[in-house]
């Protein structure tokens, strides 16, 4: 097992500093303008569907970020559900492909509301059944979001301007459906809306594999991916969507250059070591797999599909046995199934979705996705 343990004193001087620059680079990017900080939805309203990609992580004063509204697939609250890609246009092909799911993307209604589907006590604070939501968090992990949708996590966009920087097209879909990544259709008579997360990742994976189902669902990119070159992340519960994507023989993901999670709670089995702790979670899981899924429940992870061969040897699992948002149980065991060319990289730190705050970890998990070279060495 590779496994490497990166201490957090190491990097806070560098997270402060490179959180001031953030701020001050992309200011001076947007040139103290409201463009760059244009909050999601009212990007849809102004009919913005490509806009600069910048922060102080970017390279390129030529990368963009488009939007790409899926019509045939509806949150709950009744809006298109949205794709978006990231890429720098004038980069050279054939580039690197890479789905990336995001984090954050579990909510329920505990407490329905008879008059309002939507409305009534839910597990977060502010609902995630929706497409505003759902906007927000893209834009927050590309780290061009005004506030924090999730302050625990720090997105800073780290990781998608590395891959931008090596030249990769990066494919984000928006989940508005808080199901970890699972839903295709979900129980309307349950809940009174479907559950489509999952179809909307197998909708992006399909554009990032192939060209024709790209123009079928109007994702246009002006540049040719590489057929050897694509990759699947996923950030904090968007591991989630990875497991199932690679758990789906039909998916061929043993033809992917790397699989690469990031704090994702793994094996859902862990939350029931300590039932009281992680009550409200166990209860969502029973609403989004069923009453009856928790038991083998195992079944939807990255460590199954390791080992049944359906994800390369080139994956990776980057955790920390401090992450209070999980388990560590939950990751701890796919951590140690990971073996050389693929690594595992504990931080020791407390926080979550490492990759995207930390720009030197993230260009050092971009060079070995796309070059080989494995971090630490």
């Amino acid at each position: 097992m590779r496994e490497f343990v990166v201490s957090r004193e190491a990097r806070s001087t560098v997270l402060q500093s490179r959180g001031i620059a953030r701020l001050a680079g992309v200011l001076a990017i947007c040139g103290l303008s409201a463009g760059c900080f244009k909050p999601a939805e009212d990007l849809t309203k102004l009919d913005f569907t490509e806009m600069p990609f910048a922060n102080t992580f970017v390279e390129s004063d030529t990368a963009v970020m488009r939007a790409f509204d899926m019509d045939d697939l509806v949150c709950p609250d009744g809006e298109a559900a949205r794709i978006y890609a990231v890429y720098d246009p004038e980069a050279t092909g054939p580039v690197p492909g890479v789905l990336l799911l995001h984090s954050g993307a579990f909510d329920y209604v505990i407490e329905q509301d008879p008059t309002d589907i939507l409305g009534g006590v839910h597990y977060r604070a502010e609902s995630r059944l929706e497409r505003p939501w759902a906007l927000s968090k893209v834009w927050e992990t590309v780290g061009m979001n005004p506030t924090l949708v999730d302050p625990s996590e720090d997105n800073l966009g780290a990781l998608p301007s590395a891959l931008v920087n090596k030249g990769a097209v990066v494919i984000i879909p928006a989940n508005c459906w808080g199901d970890l990544w699972h839903g295709e259709v979900g129980d309307p008579a349950l809940e009174g809306f479907e559950r489509n997360g999952l179809t909307l990742a197998k909708l992006a994976y399909g554009a990032l594999r192939d060209g024709a189902v790209a123009g079928a669902i109007g994702l246009d990119i002006p540049l040719e991916i590489d057929s050897a070159s694509h990759h699947l992340v996923g950030l904090g519960s968007g591991g989630r969507g990875v497991a199932e994507l690679a758990n789906d023989p039909a998916n061929e993901t043993a033809t992917l250059a790397s699989v690469v999670i990031d704090s994702s709670p793994d094996l859902l089995s862990a939350y029931e070591s300590d039932p009281t702790a992680w009550e409200d979670e166990l209860m969502g899981f029973g609403v989004i797999y069923g009453e009856d899924a928790v038991a083998d429940i195992d079944q939807h992870s990255v460590a199954a599909a390791v080992v049944e061969g359906l994800v390369p040897a080139t994956t990776a699992v980057i955790w920390s046995s401090q992450d209070v948002n999980v388990p560590p149980d939950s990751v701890r065991f796919t951590a140690s199934q990971m073996a050389d060319p693929g690594f595992s990289l504990n931080t020791g730190e407390l926080g979550s979705v490492f990759t995207n705050t930390d720009f030197e970890l993230a260009s050092d998990v971009v060079d070995w996705m796309v070059d080989g070279t494995v971090p630490g060495e």
